[in-house]
């Protein structure tokens, strides 16, 4: 094995972070010009280190025509564009009341297998739509990271403009902070023109947002939320106890459940909404950066927002109140999912 030193380190991560994203080792030795030898050296250091993680995807049931479904998917949902990896029927219950339960601790390999190729496929999507889209906006979240990790263009886009969908949530900012994302990505695409928004996620009141928001380089930022014509979202169900605001103790725990008793099913970036997509909200929640507003904005000029969500039920419910909602109009999930949220939808237009 090759030595552990930083230079190394370095070497096997952009050799994984290819090979995650579908390149082969002869592609990869073309780019960086490495022989097939320290190719394979490189990978096994980045497989000690953890930086390269293989997982065994399910095979698709040879019964489900995934492009049949995704063209349902398509038209009884009004979504712009369905992209759909192989699932497993085990991690999606009949039963939408058992999709809070925890899952077995033997298909959390399968889950998160599911989930990686999902994101390659966003990752994919998002590199072969950019060239329509020229300001980019990222929110935060461990599924936006995943799919720049995944992400390797076949050319650099220097006028691409990167924006963060919110402020930040800490001093010291974490990798899968909106604002970390978007130099990550720019880094990738050698992006000249990308933006911070140097201002909390989230104040305490309405009168501390007036403020905020008319600082200067908050309101820089702002206003190029405007023109953003492809978001890079993330959905999630509202968690008091596994969400990353209440964990960061920027909102609390009980503020969470008192949202979820308000109607709260589904959350965007701390902007959180009821079945019908509509927002729920309390008065001490004030984030700071693109609204729900802003998302329908971003479709209604013909944009994209995209979500990815595979392998994981319980996000289902607050994925379907986003597409009701018309938050969302590009989606990445497995063919599990996918059928699962139609029989919600379904469900749910016949009882209302």
């Amino acid at each position: 094995m090759l030595r552990d030193t930083a230079e190394n380190i370095h070497r096997a991560y952009e050799v994984s972070r290819r090979r995650m994203a579908g390149r082969s080792n002869k592609e990869i030795g073309e780019e960086l010009r490495l022989d097939p030898a320290t190719i394979s050296r490189l990978l096994n250091l980045a497989r000690a280190r953890g930086l390269y993680v293989e997982l065994a995807i399910p095979p698709r049931d040879q019964d489900v025509a995934l492009e049949s479904l995704r063209e349902e998917m398509e038209r009884r949902l009004k979504l712009r564009d369905v992209r759909l990896v192989p699932g497993w029927e085990e991690l999606v219950p009949d039963d939408p009341a058992e999709w809070s339960r925890p899952l077995s601790r033997s298909l959390h390999s399968t889950r998160e297998a599911i989930f990686r190729s999902a994101t390659r496929v966003a990752a994919r999507l998002l590199d072969e739509k950019i060239e329509e889209h020229r300001v980019l906006c990222l929110a935060w979240g461990q599924t936006v990271h995943a799919l720049i990790q995944f992400l390797h263009p076949h050319q650099r886009r220097p006028s691409l403009e990167i924006l963060p969908m919110i402020g930040v949530l800490q001093l010291q900012p974490g990798q899968t902070e909106a604002n970390s994302l978007v130099r990550q990505m720019a880094d990738i695409y050698g992006a000249k023109n990308y933006y911070c928004l140097p201002i909390p996620a989230i104040v305490p009141g309405a009168d501390q947002k007036r403020v905020a928001v008319t600082l200067p380089l908050v309101d820089q930022v702002l206003r190029k939320l405007d023109v953003v014509d492809f978001v890079v979202a993330s959905v999630a169900e509202p968690d008091p106890e596994e969400s990353t605001l209440a964990r960061l103790g920027l909102v609390s725990r009980e503020t969470i459940r008192g949202l979820i008793e308000s109607g709260a099913v589904g959350e965007i970036c701390a902007c959180w909404f009821n079945q019908a997509g509509e927002a729920v909200g309390d008065d001490v929640i004030q984030p700071i950066g693109m609204s729900l507003a802003g998302l329908r904005a971003v479709i209604a000029r013909r944009g994209r927002v995209l979500a990815t969500v595979a392998g994981d039920c319980s996000r289902i419910q607050a994925l379907a109140a986003a597409i009701r909602g018309g938050l969302i109009n590009v989606l990445v999930t497995d063919h599990v999912t996918g059928q699962a949220l139609l029989r919600l939808m379904d469900s749910r237009s016949q009882s209302a």
